[in-house]
């Protein structure tokens, strides 16, 4: 199986700065996306920040086996989902800290989505409204929970999905990195198939274009590369109200993770005494 990451980022018609980030380690099936928030740019630092320490500290956590956890780790999380969420617990910490060193920065959070792919498997991780859809078999689907206030009103059925689109308050979000000293993180771990593709995301997309149009662009594009370019000139050609970004990962074949399970075994297996 291999596997084809791509992403594109994009700074729309109307903002100044793209406070849009995000980051793919190919080596270790890794993709990272963040929209920022914050006045004087603090939002571009939050989102970067966010992206390069979550690569980084993946990239230590797989390369040395080590995940760092306080307490006792969950029983019901796996190894990759402790790696996952130690990794923006310690995103949110820096974000946190810097905004609190800085007055300039004061505010400034992210969202984040970040997908791991390893052994026939996609863990996925995510704070905010920033998306992972799944194309799969001719059909779309989000993967993950928006944390914001409007999906909140949609979950408890005080609005219906087509008046959220147009609320006015869509960015309003009941979670995101650094606004606290803590974050609670969304996590889930399933198997790939061989023809999957995975769509990360910024709402600069989502709010442009509909699911519709996305599964449309998905299923008539053949690389990664092509969909996240064509996803974020719709997005721009559309109106461009926001900073756009989108990232890809592209499934086929059989191979891919069996080379890099084995990768993995064997650094297991030169640490056990």
């Amino acid at each position: 199986m291999t596997l084809a990451l791509h992403g594109v980022t994009d700074v729309g018609r109307v903002r100044r700065n793209n406070q849009d980030a995000y980051g793919i380690d190919a080596a270790h099936g890794l993709i990272v996306v963040a929209d920022g928030m914050g006045g004087h740019a603090a939002g571009e630092v939050a989102s970067r920040l966010a992206v390069d320490t979550v690569v980084a500290e993946v990239t230590r956590g797989l390369d040395s086996g080590k995940i760092p956890w306080e307490g006792e780790a969950p029983l019901h999380l796996t190894e990759w989902q402790r790696l996952l969420i130690s990794s923006i617990r310690i995103a949110n910490q820096m974000i946190f800290s810097s905004a609190q060193e800085n007055p300039d920065q004061k505010g400034m959070g992210t969202t984040i989505v970040a997908a791991l792919f390893h052994g026939g498997r996609v863990t996925v991780a995510n704070v905010g409204d920033s998306r992972l859809y799944l194309w799969r078999g001719e059909r779309l689907s989000q993967w993950t929970r928006d944390h914001s206030f409007v999906a909140e009103q949609v979950e408890r059925g005080l609005l219906t999905p087509a008046e959220a689109a147009t609320a006015a308050n869509q960015n309003i979000l009941t979670r995101a990195l650094g606004t606290g000293a803590e974050v609670d993180v969304d996590t889930q771990e399933r198997k790939v198939d061989g023809a999957d593709v995975f769509l990360l995301c910024t709402d600069g997309l989502t709010r442009m274009v509909p699911d519709a149009d996305i599964a449309a662009t998905l299923r008539d594009t053949a690389d990664a590369a092509g969909m996240c370019e064509r996803l974020v000139k719709a997005a721009v050609e559309r109106g461009g109200r926001d900073n756009v970004t989108v990232a890809a990962a592209r499934v086929t074949g059989s191979q891919w993770w069996e080379r890099w399970k084995n990768c993995w075994s064997q650094r297991r297996t030169r640490r056990q005494p």
